[in-house]
């Protein structure tokens, strides 16, 4: 600690702990950087959503925004409010109905 370093700077690693000394990694073939189940990646311009769980794809869908919530979930051609002569005008989503 003379050079103004941290005595954890020095200490070992561990045995079952991966090289980016972040957290204990059990997988030895992971590099350190594991997914952690499903994740939802939204694309805002197209409006599409990617679900993917480990790095694969499971499905990609269109998602919109609720006109009364503001959450952006996945789309349904039922949720849409219709207006003079059948004109689609707001979209709710399911729990705002």
């Amino acid at each position: 600690m003379a050079n103004g370093s941290h005595k954890y700077d020095k200490e070992p690693i561990g045995q079952d702990s991966c090289h980016c000394r972040m957290r204990p990694c059990r997988d030895f073939d992971c590099g350190g950087y594991s997914m952690s189940g499903p994740i939802e990646i939204i694309n805002l311009r197209t409006m599409t959503c990617t679900l993917m769980e480990d790095g694969v794809v499971i499905a990609t869908y269109k998602v919109e925004q609720c006109d009364k919530c503001s959450r952006l979930v996945k789309f349904d051609d039922f949720g849409y409010q219709k207006g003079f002569g059948n004109e689609k005008i707001i979209w709710f989503c399911a729990e705002c109905r």
